[in-house]
């Protein structure tokens, strides 16, 4: 079954914001379910170092089973266009900068690797269990199973950093 992820500039569903800390998390799933064979990090979508429309993210792996995040943001704050990125893999006790984003949207999502997520309902992407980038767009379609919840972060700061709690 074909799934639609609706997800533009001008269309974003947002069925109440997440507080800083306030992850949902749902646990199951089998240990290898995730694979992560390649650790290249995949392109962030970055900015000019010296702007201060831009925040730098990091992200820190709190719990004891290592974890993989994606992420959707504009790639500069003048653009229309959203960009869906990740499958970045943050080991149990790590912390990794991702790269710099325009302030103040971004979009998260997290997994760890028997399944239990981070996540929202603020929108839905897909999301691919190896490195990805790509523009999002309305009627961007995948399978059922690859459809993924992500929580609205509102950064005002120089630097965010997303902690991901068991």
């Amino acid at each position: 079954m074909q799934v639609t992820a609706i997800v533009s500039a001008l269309v974003l569903v947002m069925s109440g914001a997440h507080a800083y800390g306030q992850d949902s998390r749902q646990g199951g799933g089998k240990d290898d379910v995730i694979t992560d064979s390649d650790d290249r990090t995949p392109p962030a979508i970055s900015a000019p170092a010296a702007s201060s429309e831009y925040f730098t993210l990091e992200v820190c792996n709190r719990d004891r089973r290592k974890a993989f995040v994606s992420l959707s943001s504009r790639e500069n704050p003048q653009s229309k266009e959203w960009y869906a990125a990740g499958w970045w893999s943050i080991a149990p006790g790590d912390c990794r900068t991702l790269g710099r984003y325009p302030k103040p949207t971004i979009y998260l999502h997290g997994e760890d690797v028997r399944g239990g997520q981070w996540r929202g309902r603020d929108i839905r992407l897909c999301v691919e269990k190896q490195r990805f980038k790509r523009v999002t767009y309305a009627g961007y379609k995948c399978s059922a199973d690859l459809l993924r919840g992500y929580f609205l972060k509102r950064v005002t700061a120089e630097r965010f950093v997303w902690n991901l709690n068991p």
